[in-house]
């Protein structure tokens, strides 16, 4: 069964307002992607007073803007595992102070990243998905916000909803599930909903 399907009408809202979104002059008239390069997905378990733990994944990733301009970075980072289960980032500081520790270095989560990021400008970005299944054995993690979703061929302009997904899977101990890092198996940008052409009165003005 496609996972497509029911992360759909989430994530094109996202990508309608990365649309709507106002760039500076010039900059809403070219295509633009960031450059992305999946780190590591893991797993952390935070404690809580009666003994269990709740487990989370960790996702890390560096976004890279080789674009020429000053780009919006509005990402919206959702996964989901082999049994269908949906899981999404969240403010976790337990978890992320956890996660930091194991991946080690700088790594800016949900509510320290920037709202925008300058042309030549690398971040890492850590992500906290949760709470999951801490035995799924493939997960799915999508990020949106890393492309203008308006895309610009031949003097017509369509909106194309988009994400680019990487997928893990899991090979080891069952009973160390918790310890294992797992790299990205397979990256692909995968369509959010219809490509559709735009009217004449969303169009921005032309490049004289």
């Amino acid at each position: 069964m496609s996972i497509v399907r029911p992360l759909a009408a989430a994530l094109v809202l996202s990508s309608v307002a990365l649309a709507a979104a106002p760039l500076a002059e010039g900059q809403a008239r070219r295509n633009w992607t960031l450059t992305t390069t999946a780190g590591k997905l893991g797993r952390v378990g935070v404690p809580s007073p009666s003994g269990d733990r709740t487990m989370y994944w960790f996702f890390a990733v560096t976004i890279e803007n080789k674009t020429g301009a000053e780009r919006p970075l509005n990402l919206f980072v959702r996964g989901i595992d082999d049994e269908q289960k949906k899981f999404h980032e969240g403010f976790y500081p337990e978890a992320a102070a956890l996660a930091k520790g194991r991946l080690g270095g700088e790594r800016m989560t949900l509510g320290e990243r920037p709202k925008t990021i300058a042309d030549g400008q690398k971040i890492e970005v850590l992500a906290i998905l949760g709470p999951i299944n801490p035995e799924a054995d493939l997960v799915a993690v999508d990020v949106t916000g890393l492309a203008e979703p308006v895309v610009r061929e031949k003097g017509k302009e369509f909106h194309e909803p988009r994400t680019l997904r990487f997928e893990f899977t899991r090979a080891g101990d069952e009973f160390l599930t918790t310890l294992d890092l797992v790299d990205a198996g397979s990256t692909a940008w995968v369509p959010l909903g219809e490509r559709k052409q735009l009217p004449n009165a969303a169009r921005p003005k032309r490049d004289n």
